[in-house]
């Protein structure tokens, strides 16, 4: 059990990770549809050796944590114009955390 805990906490933190980053570089008023999340996330973590993960598994995680999010007034998603879509939720503060953490990565690889 603790075994499995670990690799739903370390599967649950890439896909957070991988969800925000997609939605980041996606069109902030209309974001994406749950599909195109869930492939990204897919593509993104499959190459893990130690992931034999079904897409199938990878989508309905994703659903759980965009739902999770798009339930809380400060979650780092919202629901877009239409069903199914998503998009960053501007007003949040992980999301204002991670556009400052953006933009300092993007000035150190100018500086370099």
């Amino acid at each position: 059990d603790e075994y499995r805990c670990y690799f739903f906490i370390r599967f649950t933190m890439a896909y957070q990770r991988e969800i925000l980053l997609v939605l980041r570089e996606a069109n902030r008023e209309n974001g994406l549809p749950l599909d195109s999340i869930a492939r990204h996330v897919y593509n993104m973590t499959a190459i893990d050796l130690f992931s034999s993960r079904s897409y199938d598994d990878v989508k309905a995680d994703v659903m759980k944590y965009l739902k999770a999010e798009c339930s809380s007034c400060q979650g780092a998603v919202k629901r877009g114009e239409k069903k199914g879509w998503y998009r960053l939720n501007t007003d949040s503060n992980v999301v204002i955390q991670l556009m400052l953490e953006f933009e300092a990565d993007v000035q150190d690889e100018w500086m370099m």
